[in-house]
């Protein structure tokens, strides 16, 4: 990672996950923490609605959330979207938000 802008938790890390297990991270390094979680946030925000919908994640594997999903089947559903604090200086990271979402492969038979 960079050199950081002497804030301890400057850098925003957004994970993906599916109903698969697979991950995604995106990590914004901006000069300060607000700026990173602000993009961080705005990509959170079009990741909910992917969540909400509960369509398979090959329908979005085009246009602006295509980046997100790489790599990920395309059978599979959005489970969880969090936005962690990360430290430029060493391995720490501290969670700051999540969504969660259900998909029809991880519900419980009634």
């Amino acid at each position: 990672m960079g050199k950081g802008n002497g804030n301890n938790m400057d850098y925003a890390e957004l994970v993906i996950t599916a109903c698969t297990g697979d991950t995604a991270k995106v990590v914004y390094d901006e000069p300060a923490f607000r700026d990173s979680r602000a993009k961080a946030n705005i990509a959170m925000a079009s990741l909910s609605m992917v969540g909400l919908a509960g369509h398979p994640i090959g329908e979005y594997q085009e246009g602006s959330t295509a980046q997100y999903f790489e790599g990920m089947p395309e059978w599979a559903h959005l489970m969880r979207v969090e936005i962690n604090k990360l430290n430029h200086q060493s391995d720490k990271i501290r969670p700051y938000t999540q969504r969660e979402y259900t998909c029809d492969h991880t519900k419980e038979p009634a």
